[in-house]
C-alpha cells in the first residue's frame, strides 16, 4: 500500500543537475499555497520557471569548522558557487558562511536549499553572510534553473506513471529519455522521474529522481509494466531488492515490501 498524505500538503520533487554530472534531490512537504503557486506557474509558462541563484551550501559540522577554520561550528557554509551564476555576479564566495536568507536565520544546509527551492525567476532574496567578521547582506537575483528532465516530467502523467509500491513516478528508458541524462551506463530500465513523499525518500536511503531501477531481485525490468508485474510478484514481508543505476553507479537497494 501506499501512504497518501492529507489534502493541505503534498510532495513536490525536483532534479537538479549538479555540475559532477549527478542528480540532487530536494524533497519537502509543501504547503497549499506553496502549491498554489507552482500550479499557477504551470499554467501560466507551461512549466515551473525554478529560480536558481547558483550555490551549493552544506551544514556546518565541527570537523569542517576546524578544518577550514571557521568563525563557527554549526550553520551553513557556502561549498560551491557556479562561474557567472547570480551569486558570483553578486560576490558570494566560497567558504562564507550563510547567516539568513531574506532575514530568516539558516541553521543547516538544506533549510537554505530547500529556502530558495520555494523561489522562482525574477525574485530577488537577500543573502546575510558573515565576511571578515561582520554580517554583509546580499542582494541576488535568481535565473532560471536548468532542468535536464523537466520535458520528462511535463511528459510524466500521474495515473500512467505512478508505480504505487515504490511511491515513484517512472518512465521507461529510451534513446530519447537516455538523451536528457548526463552519461548513462544502462540502456534499459526505468527511470524515477519523481518520488512521492514518505514512501521510499533518496534521504532515507531510498530512491532518487535521477535513478534507474534495472532490476528487481533477479528479473531484469525494461517497461513500466514489467516493474509493476516484478513488484506484484513480491508478497508483504518477502526480500524486495532493486538494482539501480545512480550517478554512474550501479547499485543493490532492499526495500522493505508492505
Amino acid at each position: 500500500g501506499m501512504k497518501v498524505e492529507g489534502a493541505q500538503t503534498f510532495e513536490i520533487n525536483t532534479m537538479m543537475l549538479s555540475r559532477s554530472g549527478g542528480y540532487e534531490g530536494v524533497g519537502f512537504a509543501a504547503p497549499s499555497n506553496i502549491v498554489r503557486t507552482v500550479y499557477e506557474h504551470i499554467r501560466a509558462h507551461g512549466r515551473v520557471r525554478r529560480g536558481d541563484i547558483g550555490v551549493r551550501a552544506q551544514s556546518i559540522t565541527p570537523e569542517l569548522a576546524a578544518g577550514l577554520a571557521l568563525p563557527r561550528d554549526r550553520g551553513v557554509v557556502i561549498a560551491d558557487v557556479v562561474p557567472r551564476s547570480p551569486a558570483a555576479i553578486a560576490g558570494v564566495e566560497v567558504g562564507e558562511i550563510v547567516l539568513a536568507l531574506d532575514g530568516k536565520p539558516m541553521e543547516n544546509g538544506r533549510q537554505l536549499q530547500v529556502g530558495l527551492y520555494r523561489r522562482f525567476v525574477g525574485d530577488v532574496v537577500q543573502l546575510d553572510v558573515l565576511r571578515d567578521g561582520r554580517t554583509v547582506r546580499i542582494p541576488v537575483a535568481m535565473t532560471e534553473r536548468q532542468d535536464p528532465l523537466i520535458g520528462l516530467k511535463a511528459g510524466a502523467d500521474a495515473r500512467r506513471n505512478l508505480v504505487a509500491r515504490l511511491g515513484i513516478l517512472g518512465v521507461a528508458l529510451d534513446p530519447r529519455v537516455g538523451g536528457l541524462m548526463p552519461a548513462l551506463r544502462s540502456v534499459q530500465g526505468v527511470v524515477v522521474v519523481s518520488t512521492v513523499s514518505g514512501v521510499l525518500d533518496a534521504k532515507d536511503g531510498g530512491l532518487a529522481p535521477g535513478d534507474v531501477i534495472r532490476g528487481v531481485n533477479r528479473t531484469p525490468v525494461t517497461a513500466l509494466d514489467q516493474l509493476r508485474a516484478a513488484l506484484d510478484g513480491i508478497g508483504p514481508g518477502q526480500p524486495l531488492v532493486l538494482h539501480l543505476e545512480r550517478q554512474g553507479e550501479l547499485r543493490f537497494l532492499s526495500v522493505v515490501a508492505d
